[in-house]
């Protein structure tokens, strides 16, 4: 699992760790890079060789599909303009300001996820994740990519022990901002 809490720069937790908060968090998959808050000028240094081999080796524990070697590095590219989030209640997404509320959708986030989902979807098998973040300054910011425990077949694809999804989400203080799907070829 990856912890990045902006203090001490992203780091790894075992994955045979036996604290409960690692139960917990065992399906939880980490996108932030850290440059959610930060100026575009902050965010285009080089990472460091022990950063990169740190984020190389990361272990990502999963209870479905079965656990896979992830990579998650900072990106290089400008950051993406803001998409429009849909807003939970009918009608447009529009804030109390009258505004649309911006989103931060990490650049690797469709990559991490069929890197993830690659060995269901060889199976013939759908894969769903739950898109989850935070919200600072009126701008939701993807930070979490959850891959729920779930039931899979060639066409349908379904979250079991939900309440497991909701103690990480509260854990981590994450909003649902979305889900990710991807149908078996």
């Amino acid at each position: 699992m990856l912890n990045q809490d902006g203090l001490h720069g992203p780091s790894t937790t075992h994955p045979d760790s036996t604290t409960k908060d690692n139960d917990d968090m065992q399906s939880v998959l980490s996108l932030d890079d850290g440059r959610w808050s930060a100026p575009a000028e902050e965010c285009t240094s080089t990472p460091s060789a022990s950063l990169e081999g740190e984020l190389s080796q990361l272990n990502i524990r999963q209870p479905s599909p079965p656990p896979i070697l992830a990579e998650v590095h900072p990106d290089r590219a400008p950051p993406i303009s803001p998409s429009r989030v849909a807003d939970p209640t009918q009608g447009l997404a529009i804030s109390e300001t009258g505004r649309y509320h911006n989103l931060h959708v990490p650049v690797k986030l469709m990559e991490c996820f069929l890197r993830v989902a690659e060995a269901n979807t060889k199976r013939s098998l759908e894969t769903c994740g739950v898109l989850a973040g935070t919200l600072k300054k009126r701008t939701f910011h993807i930070t979490t990519l959850i891959i729920p425990k779930q039931k899979s077949t060639s066409d349908s694809c379904e979250a079991t022990n939900e309440e497991e999804l909701f103690e990480v989400q509260d854990k981590g203080s994450l909003f649902t901002l979305g889900w990710i799907h991807v149908s078996s070829v």
